[in-house]
């Protein structure tokens, strides 16, 4: 249904008063759940990063005990087989988490049999047993990753969790660690943690926040803990799947993201419970993972634990704290209920809503009588609109005759629309005008480029040689341009040259001097004397500021001889023969415009010759000062580069390549005229 002006503006007013009660029926709801939620953000972020400190001191010193053993090792090579035992013993004693310890050599280390020998004490009930691994199997197979894979990649590292006969068909994770005889590697020293005492000592540093008591212990376990704790760590690729947990329960992920618990719901080496917060769309909790293993601490609430976890009601808001334990790149979370302190918040809030919707019935009242007096000039406006909407220009608001905002907004509108029509006025002339010129410019662009040579190949009864020439103006129209003729002196003559500055200015140049060069050949004078009558004619009519850099060379078909003449502009580059690539000949002129001979001294001329299946560039300075969207320049080295790959390439082909090569590098950006003429010798 569709609803008239004076209904919405009922609405729309109606609608701030009642944000307006919202707001202070929500005020003390806002404020006090602002104050719990840093509370709680805090308390739970410091209990995770709290607990995984005393974790990860625990469990730094198991990997402190192999690091030291590796170190010593390395220092002390012909140490004996009693005192490998003894370190082995010592390391049992001094730390209760360890259940069994081993060295084991690289056989190519072992004498001249290559023999197997890797010692290991295994802590068995009331006594510490000592087993040669290498009389019972090979340990040095990819089946034993303990020591094969820290071989491979030559640094520490903790394996996932197994199940080894050698270690009583006990469930353990090893941390294994090299160690060298210099720079070689020569064996990798293991120490090994039950995974049942790993989790007791998990249960014991979380509930109690103290030392942990050697596994075994009656006292594990006693404490009643003040809030729910898990152990997970997170990786790049953890496997899919799901498992059980209730409150109370412990569950740690080792690095591949299996299960490492001693609870009998858990399987241990079970799926990945972050790979199903993924695959539910719980990303907020594995952000929180990725947060804590960056090193950070990662808190978030979230009400879908009842979808990974049995335990929780659907829709109970929790508030998981994830912090890392940087010896293993664990994480440690811990979980704490909301409606905890949330609760008696929200009896107090229902109580005073009750207050606030008695007034609202009389608040109702006075929104519609201030609703149908503001209405009716609004509808006024809302027409006028309508009809600027569908192009009358020449629409007014009458008869609104107040002071107010409604007031204003009316006189705004007329006055708008009076600026409107006069802004419409003045783009359709502009736009008119511009159209013109840009036409104009579309027209000096076609002469400029008829001024320029269009057949392709230009001469295609001469087969001695190749020649092919591109222009690419910066603007409408150039500066630049290039010419080849024969002259009657049955000599080709090949000249390009660049004009200062760009647009209609530097073309208008640019066409004045193509005509002098021109006629000037014509008449059989050489290359210097092209250069020299030309510069006396653009000396006497250029104005200050604008002057030409040309290279003209006359170019004998029959024998590859040519001589040339380069006032100032970029040297050519000659390639195609056993001499590699390089620049062409010197400078043998000034820039032509500024001043005569009789300043800058003699204008020149130099001869070389082309051999046969050699080639010769010829570009404007737009070439190697193109600049990409990164304000980087083309420069001669990427220019070369690019002609190298050309290879024997036809000049037309070296011509396409070029300025592909530079349409690429600047984007849709050209900075200067970009010109390129290329010569091959046929024969």
């Amino acid at each position: 249904m569709r609803l008239t002006i004076r209904s919405k503006l009922i609405l729309y007013i109606s609608m701030p008063l009642l944000l307006m009660y919202a707001i202070l029926l929500a005020g003390d709801y806002y404020w006090a759940r602002q104050s719990v939620m840093r509370q709680m953000r805090s308390l739970v972020g410091e209990a995770a990063t709290n607990a995984a400190t005393r974790m990860n001191t625990r469990l730094e010193a198991v990997m402190q005990l192999a690091d030291s053993t590796a170190e010593f090792l390395t220092a002390r090579p012909n140490i004996q087989p009693v005192q490998l035992h003894s370190l082995l013993r010592t390391h049992l004693r001094q730390n209760p988490l360890i259940y069994a310890s081993s060295i084991a050599f690289d056989p190519e280390m072992v004498g001249d049999q290559k023999q197997l020998m890797a010692p290991l004490m295994i802590r068995s009930p009331g006594v510490l047993k000592m087993v040669d691994l290498g009389k019972a199997f090979d340990y040095t197979t990819a089946d034993y990753a303990w020591y094969a894979k820290v071989k491979a990649d030559q640094h520490a590292m903790w394996t996932e969790p197994y199940v080894a006969g050698f270690l009583d068909n006990q469930q353990v994770i090893s941390y294994s660690t090299p160690f060298y005889l210099g720079e070689v590697f020569r064996g990798v020293v293991t120490v090994s943690v039950r995974v049942a005492d790993l989790e007791k000592m998990l249960e014991r540093v979380v509930r109690q926040g103290g030392a942990e008591k050697p596994a075994g212990s009656p006292e594990a376990g006693s404490d009643t803990p003040v809030v729910t704790p898990l152990v997970a760590q997170f990786s790049g690729a953890l496997n899919g799947g799901a498992s059980e947990f209730e409150p109370g329960n412990y569950v740690v992920l080792d690095h591949v993201g299996h299960v490492l618990s001693t609870d009998e719901k858990l399987a241990v080496g079970g799926a990945s419970m972050m790979q199903l917060a993924m695959d539910k769309g719980l990303g907020d909790l594995v952000d929180a993972g990725h947060k804590a293993l960056a090193g950070g601490t990662g808190v978030v609430r979230t009400t879908r634990l009842a979808e990974l976890f049995e335990g929780y009601q659907p829709g109970q808001a929790q508030w998981l704290g994830m912090a890392l334990i940087p010896s293993t790149g664990w994480v440690l979370a811990t979980s704490m209920n909301e409606s905890i302190v949330m609760g008696p918040i929200m009896q107090r809030l229902k109580g005073r809503a009750m207050f606030l919707l008695l007034g609202l019935g009389w608040l109702m009242l006075l929104v519609m009588v201030v609703a149908i007096r503001l209405s009716r000039p609004i509808e006024k406006l809302a027409g006028a609109f309508n009809q600027l909407a569908a192009g009358n220009l020449d629409v007014q608001v009458s008869g609104v005759k107040r002071r107010d905002e409604i007031g204003q907004l009316a006189n705004g509108f007329n006055l708008m629309v009076r600026q409107l029509h006069a802004h419409v006025d003045a783009l359709t002339a502009e736009s008119a005008e511009r159209e013109k010129v840009d036409s104009e410019l579309r027209i000096a662009r076609q002469i400029q480029t008829d001024l320029l040579p269009r057949n392709m190949p230009p001469f295609p009864e001469s087969r001695e040689f190749d020649l092919c020439g591109a222009n690419v103006p910066a603007r409408h129209v150039a500066g630049d341009f290039f010419d080849y003729f024969f002259a009657p002196n049955n000599l080709l003559n090949i000249v390009i040259a660049d004009v200062s500055g760009k647009g209609v200015p530097a073309a208008m140049l640019m066409a004045v001097t193509r005509t002098i060069v021109r006629n000037l050949a014509m008449t059989g004078l050489n290359p210097a004397e092209i250069v020299d009558a030309a510069n006396r004619m653009l000396v006497e009519d250029t104005g200050a500021g604008m002057f030409v850099t040309m290279f003209l060379m006359q170019y004998d078909p029959e024998t590859g001889k040519f001589t040339y003449c380069n006032a100032g502009h970029p040297k050519p580059i000659y390639f195609g023969t056993s001499n590699g690539i390089g620049e062409l000949g010197d400078i043998t002129a000034p820039i032509l415009g500024v001043a005569g001979a009789e300043v800058f001294g003699p204008i020149i001329q130099k001869s070389e010759r082309l051999e046969v299946g050699e080639s010769l560039v010829l570009y404007t300075d737009g070439v190697t000062e193109a600049v990409s969207p990164s304000k980087e320049m083309f420069t001669e080295t990427r220019l070369h580069q690019v002609i190298e790959r050309c290879g024997s390439d036809s000049p037309q082909d070296i011509c396409r390549d070029l300025i592909d090569a530079l349409a690429k590098f600047q984007g849709d950006q050209v900075a200067d005229d970009i010109t390129i003429v290329a010569l091959r010798r046929n024969a």
